[in-house]
């Protein structure tokens, strides 16, 4: 036994030795690559020296792209024995982007960005996320708290045509505040984005153009305006033969007059439209009441206001893949196709590109 606590002090002592040279090797090739004309500069790279985590500790950093400027007063990068597959940054107090038409300076009491690889995969990109805590803009109050994470996943049989990679997405943004509005706004809710290609190690060596979105879907995204309203989003969006944006999405609410007072507090709707796009929003809706007497008039083999339709007349398929709205609710429905976007039956403009 005694031998055998020896050969483990020494080998203890031998890994500890190459885990803070490993670390010290590290730095100086960092500083090595930080020349005058690298966008990315530090005025100092330092070991980490933390037990348990492998990394860099830079001193005040300057960070330009395209004509604008990103300064922070440091940063902690590192990975650690438990996950070596996973680097993390944990952000500093303070950031500031300077752009030719503004100056930012962002604060957060904490936050963390991770990235994860699946090195069996060419190192793809298996995980990322961001989490923060009382971020501030220009010290007002932005958000409380802020959990994002995208986790590489099945596509699913349902996958849009020529989508190579899936990723499930999971959002929480609570204590959101918003410009003259007393109450603050919670969005949660799961969702899946699928891309024409895989994140790789060919991302970051620069070969060929970024992956490019081929469809995106929610099964319920949760909005909640102070303690009481509330809605739901439910959607899904995918690229058309053109690329064009193609799909439904709809908005559920039982607190539609909430939602556009938020609106008005905003400024995004003048106070004295307020009545005529609430008359509007309602007139471009579905209720509970209309469904459910359009989904009887369907099972009898007619529909409202047109006369009997034959077993293969697509009168009797479903009107729309969106669920209906639970009683006391409205559902505003957004369609895409053809190039063209709809508010209930109204065209509204142009569908946007999703990929060239």
């Amino acid at each position: 036994m005694k031998y055998l606590m020896i050969a483990l002090a020494v080998l203890a002592l031998l890994l500890g030795g190459a885990w803070f040279g490993g670390e010290a090797l590290l730095a100086g090739a960092l500083r090595d690559r930080l020349t005058a004309d690298a966008p990315l500069a530090a005025q100092s790279v330092q070991p980490l020296r933390s037990a348990g985590r492998f990394g860099l500790r830079l001193g005040p950093i300057e960070m330009s792209d395209e004509g604008q400027t990103l300064t922070a007063p440091g940063l902690v990068v590192y990975t650690s024995l438990s996950a070596p597959d996973r680097l993390t940054v944990d952000l500093p107090e303070s950031l500031r982007i300077e752009a030719p038409e503004r100056t930012v300076d962002l604060g957060f009491g904490s936050g963390q960005v991770h990235a994860a690889v699946s090195p069996l995969r060419g190192m793809a990109l298996r995980e990322v996320g961001v989490a923060a805590q009382g971020m501030t803009v220009d010290g007002a109050p932005l958000f409380q708290t802020l959990q994002a994470t995208a986790t590489l996943s099945h596509m699913g049989g349902g996958a849009p045509a020529g989508s190579q990679a899936s990723y499930a997405l999971t959002l929480l943004l609570d204590g959101l505040h918003l410009r003259n509005v007393a109450e603050t706004l919670r969005v949660e809710g799961p969702g899946q984005i699928w891309l024409d290609r895989l994140p790789d190690r060919s991302l970051a060596q620069q070969e060929g153009p970024p992956p490019a979105l081929t469809g995106t879907q929610t099964p319920g995204l949760r909005i909640t305006l102070g303690d009481d309203a509330t809605a739901r989003i439910i959607g899904r969006i995918e690229a058309d033969s053109d690329g064009f944006a193609s799909g439904q999405a709809a908005l559920y609410t039982a607190h539609a007059q909430a939602f556009i007072d938020l609106a008005v507090q905003t400024g995004m709707i003048p106070p004295q439209s307020a009545v005529l796009v609430r008359t509007l929003l309602i007139g471009l809706s579905d209720t509970h009441a209309e469904l459910t007497e359009a989904s009887a008039s369907e099972a009898a083999g007619t529909t409202v206001g047109t006369p009997a339709a034959t077993p293969a007349s697509p009168a009797i398929l479903p009107r729309d893949p969106m669920p209906p709205p639970a009683e006391g609710e409205i559902r505003l429905l957004l369609t895409l196709s053809d190039g063209q976007m709809r508010l209930g039956p109204v065209p509204i403009g142009a569908a946007p590109r999703l990929r060239p």
